[in-house]
C-alpha cells in the first residue's frame, strides 16, 4: 500500500506546477552539438564591392558576396561611370540627350568627368564658367568650352598619362545640364520664354513646346531672327504639308516673334 501511494504521489506532481511553468523534465536544457562538427559558413552579404586583389582588404566595407556579374561594368560605359561616382561618395550622373561627337560645350553647360581607374581624378557635376574653364583635382583649370564632349576626354586622357598614369586611362565626360544653348519664343504664344536647344528643333517643333498659339496670333506671318537674318515661316501652310522647307532647324540664341 506504501508503495501505491508513493507512486501516485509523484505521478500526480505535475499536475500542481503553476501555470507558465513547464515541468522538471521540460527545464533540462537541450543537449549541445556535437564540439566537434564544425559550424557551416554564413553566407556573406550581397553587393558589397569586392577587392582587386586577396592581399588588398576592402576597407570599411563587409566581406564581398556572390553577387551576379554586371556585364555593363566594362572600363568606359555607363555602368563603370556609375560605379566610378558611387565610389567616389556621389550620385552617378545623368547625362543631357546629347551627341558627345558633335555637341559643343559653352559656358554655363553642366558637365561631370568619371576617370574609371581613379576616381580621385573623377569631377562631380559643375557649370563650365564663363571664361570656358573647369577646375580638376590635381589638374587644376581645363578649358572645356568649344570642344566635344569626347575631345574633352581624350585631352584630359593625355595630361593624365603624362603627369600621373603610365597607361592610358578610361576618361568619360558628361554633359549633365544644356544651359549655353537655347532660343527665344516671344509674342502671341502660351508660354514664350527661353527654351534650351538641347536636340535638333524646328520652328514647328519650337511653337507646340511653346503650347501653341493665343486667340489673336498671327499664324501666316511668323519671323525668326538669327543674328542681322530674319526667316519666315507660315504656320498655316507647314501645317497643311506645303511649302515645307521653310520649317527650317533652330540655332542657339534664335529668336521666334508671333505677333
Amino acid at each position: 500500500m506504501k508503495a501505491l501511494a508513493l507512486t501516485a504521489f509523484l505521478v500526480s506532481i505535475p499536475l500542481f506546477c503553476p501555470a507558465g511553468q513547464s515541468s522538471p523534465r521540460e527545464q533540462q536544457p537541450a543537449q549541445s552539438a556535437d564540439p566537434g562538427q564544425k559550424k557551416a559558413p554564413q553566407p556573406p552579404a550581397s553587393g558589397a564591392p569586392v577587392s582587386i586583389s586577396p592581399m588588398i582588404p576592402v576597407v570599411g566595407a563587409p566581406p564581398a558576396g556572390d553577387s551576379p556579374a554586371n556585364a555593363d561594368l566594362a572600363p568606359g560605359s555607363p555602368g563603370a561611370a556609375a560605379m566610378a561616382a558611387g565610389a567616389a561618395g556621389a550620385k552617378p550622373a545623368i547625362g543631357a540627350p546629347v551627341n558627345t561627337r558633335t555637341f559643343i560645350i559653352g559656358a554655363e553647360d553642366v558637365i561631370a568627368v568619371s576617370v574609371f581607374e581613379n576616381t580621385g581624378f573623377s569631377v562631380q557635376p559643375q557649370a563650365v564658367r564663363p571664361d570656358g574653364k573647369i577646375t580638376m583635382p590635381l589638374l587644376g583649370e581645363i578649358v572645356a568650352a568649344d570642344k566635344t564632349p569626347e575631345e574633352l576626354a581624350d585631352e584630359i586622357k593625355k595630361i593624365l598619362v603624362d603627369r600621373y598614369m603610365k597607361e592610358p586611362p578610361h576618361v568619360q565626360v558628361i554633359v549633365v545640364d544644356v544651359r549655353s544653348k537655347n532660343f527665344y519664343l516671344l509674342g502671341e504664344v502660351n508660354k514664350p520664354g527661353k527654351f534650351p536647344l538641347v536636340v535638333p528643333t524646328t520652328i514647328m517643333q519650337a511653337l507646340v513646346n511653346a503650347g501653341g498659339f493665343r486667340d489673336f496670333a498671327n499664324k501666316k506671318d511668323i519671323k525668326i531672327q538669327r543674328g542681322n537674318k530674319i526667316f519666315k515661316f507660315n504656320y498655316v501652310e507647314a501645317s497643311k504639308g506645303k511649302h515645307l522647307e521653310q520649317n527650317i532647324l533652330l540655332q542657339p540664341d534664335d529668336n521666334i516673334f508671333v505677333h
